[in-house]
């Protein structure tokens, strides 16, 4: 019989590969597991690529099983291979440390959201990885691996080729293979998920595990998410969607999945949401603008609220539907998200003059084009149109002693935040 879990992973095109899918088919139908997924603590936040290994989280711990978070608090200083043919920015211990209690924080905060975190154990990876013995380390382990096979990965092959990789990224296969083999030997950890760029390392702990006590173990790997653009996101990217509301507000969050193109729309909306498939295929089918709109809306809310919970996902449908009215009913909290992220920031001293400020900040070109939409009734301050060239801001423009907002036309706004 088909496993429940397996069987929705699959309904919802959230399962790449699978390592040894028949036996692990029959555990998950026998037994509750330990699993665990490695996060790299590169960077301070989780961001948007991390979603699919929070619905595998959501998914087994709602079925009763155990999962672990491992930071890679030793790993994250050597690091994986570079994809991309890159060479990788050298961290400090102090960094990936303060990165690592970071992510711990806000993984906590995101999980409370959804499930029952009683079934959650976050590990770091430097509490073991740190007391190896080296020479025991290359003895035990090291000799268990077959330098060829690591060396005949297309990726290796290219940057060593091109001189971007060092033997300290080289050794990662082993360590991470070692992580497996130690969650395994004091968790009864079974099974490893990851991206599909993690399929080879994952194999390389499955047969470890096997080599030292013949026994199976397992590995599921999820597709990579991408942007607009086909691009993974990824700690490097600069249009990163992040999960802290303090590198991304909730709105800016809210507003990623609105403006999602047409074409990704569904394929998020069956893999990141519970909605039935039924009503998914049905709004597809009825490939109308209304439905379109109605899915974006739904994904929308859906994945703001599963990350930052449900007071943030009313608070961003608040700015999102008064910055579309106009009707600029804003509290201090909801003026915070603005100036994060939401919209272009303007930082400038009392004293300055309205045309001053739309050609300063490149609204327009000129002082003649500023004059030209001012006159034309085209610009708005916190709402009310003024048409007054040589305005100078007074104490009553500015909102919660630090904001203002500014509209030119119908919807292109800028916060004008008082130094």
């Amino acid at each position: 019989m088909k496993n429940k879990i397996l069987t929705h992973l699959y309904s919802r095109n959230l399962i790449k590969k699978i390592v040894n899918e028949n036996k692990l088919n029959n555990l998950l139908n026998e037994n509750k597991i330990v699993l665990y997924s490695g996060i790299d603590p590169t960077s301070d936040s989780l961001h948007i690529g991390h979603i699919i290994l929070i619905i595998f989280i959501n998914k087994f711990i709602e079925l009763n099983n155990k999962f672990i978070i491992l930071i890679g608090g030793s790993t994250g200083l050597i690091g994986d291979p570079n994809f991309t043919g890159n060479k990788r920015n050298k961290y400090t211990e102090i960094f990936i440390n303060k990165n690592s209690i970071e992510i711990s924080k806000q993984l906590k905060n995101i999980l409370l959201n959804n499930i029952n975190y009683n079934n959650i154990n976050i590990l770091n990876n430097k509490h073991w990885l740190s007391k190896i013995n080296i020479i025991d380390f290359l003895y035990n382990i090291g000799s268990k691996f077959s330098i060829k096979n690591i060396l005949n990965r297309k990726y290796i092959k290219n940057n060593i080729i091109h001189n971007k990789i060092s033997y300290s990224e080289l050794t990662y296969t082993l360590l991470q293979s070692y992580d497996f083999l130690y969650l395994y030997n004091n968790y009864n950890t079974k099974l490893q998920i990851g991206g599909s760029d993690q399929w080879n390392n994952i194999i390389y702990g499955i047969n470890l595990i096997k080599k030292i006590h013949n026994k199976d173990t397992y590995g599921i790997t999820f597709p990579i998410i991408t942007n607009n653009n086909g691009i993974k996101f990824s700690k490097s990217s600069k249009e990163n969607i992040w999960l802290d509301d303090k590198k991304t507000s909730p709105y800016k969050f809210y507003q990623f999945w609105i403006n999602l193109s047409d074409n990704l729309i569904f394929k998020y909306l069956k893999m990141f949401t519970n909605e039935s498939l039924e009503y998914i295929e049905y709004l597809e089918k009825n490939n109308i603008y209304n439905n379109i709109l109605k899915a974006k809306k739904l994904l929308a809310e859906k994945m703001t609220e599963m990350i930052h919970g449900k007071k943030k996902l009313k608070s961003a449908i608040k700015i999102t539907n008064s910055l579309f009215t106009g009707n600029l009913n804003f509290n201090e909290k909801d003026l915070k998200q603005l100036y994060t992220d939401g919209i272009p920031i303007i930082n400038v001293k009392l004293g300055i003059n309205l045309q001053q400020i739309i050609v300063q900040f490149s609204i327009v070109k000129s002082n003649n084009e500023a004059k030209n939409i001012i006159l034309s009734n085209s610009i708005k301050i916190n709402g009310i149109v003024n048409n007054t060239i040589k305005y100078i801001f007074t104490k009553k423009d500015i909102l919660y002693d630090k904001y203002t907002l500014l509209c030119k036309g119908k919807k292109n706004y800028y916060l004008i935040v008082w130094e």
